[in-house]
């Protein structure tokens, strides 16, 4: 094994077992699947270790994953709703099925307008950075999504707890399936 080869790979493990477990989140409740969380996961990680990212640098890493995690959500939705799934080490902060299913049933931008802003707590210009918009199209676009979901949640006879930030207690998540074997470089 190289010099430096075996740091790296420590500081990629305990990336994905921090900031990792909070993008595969995001990516699960914009693609509607673990799976395609764990692929994205894998190659924004992947992104950001080929561009030097340090990954020691939490809040750092996340501004410069954030953009890629979006790109690969968008180029990789699929508009076929995924039934929901109960993750491994599944905890109380995960979303019901209806609001999973409700989320799936948006167009792919006003998903990840509206889990950016309210689940990672984006603001609007990082999320325009991410969305590759004019950030004053941005309040619009999380607007009208939560509007959709209000009118899906309500049509399905649920209610909107839209307070998604409220659900993200980072101390109780459970670490990414993703390992460092599942990154290719």
């Amino acid at each position: 094994m190289p010099r430096g080869e075996g740091q790296l790979s420590v500081q990629l493990q305990e990336f994905l077992d921090g900031e990792g477990s909070w993008l595969r989140r995001v990516a699960r409740l914009v693609s509607g699947s673990w799976e395609r969380a764990d692929a994205a996961l894998a190659d924004t990680t992947a992104h950001l270790v080929r561009q030097g990212t340090d990954l020691t640098d939490g809040p750092a890493a996340l501004r410069a994953a954030w953009p890629r995690l979006a790109a690969w959500l968008r180029s990789h939705d699929d508009t076929e709703p995924i039934p929901h799934q109960t993750p491994p080490g599944s905890d109380v902060t995960d979303p019901t099925p209806h609001m999973l299913l409700a989320l799936q049933e948006l167009p792919v931008e006003q998903r990840l307008a509206l889990v950016l802003h309210c689940r990672a707590r984006l603001d609007d210009q990082t999320l325009a950075h991410c969305l590759n918009l004019p950030t004053a199209v941005v309040p619009a676009l999380t607007a009208q999504a939560v509007e959709e979901l209000q009118a899906r949640l309500v049509a399905n006879g649920e209610h909107l707890r839209l307070d998604l930030a409220e659900v993200t207690d980072r101390r109780q998540w459970r670490p990414a399936r993703t390992t460092v074997e599942d990154v290719h470089l």
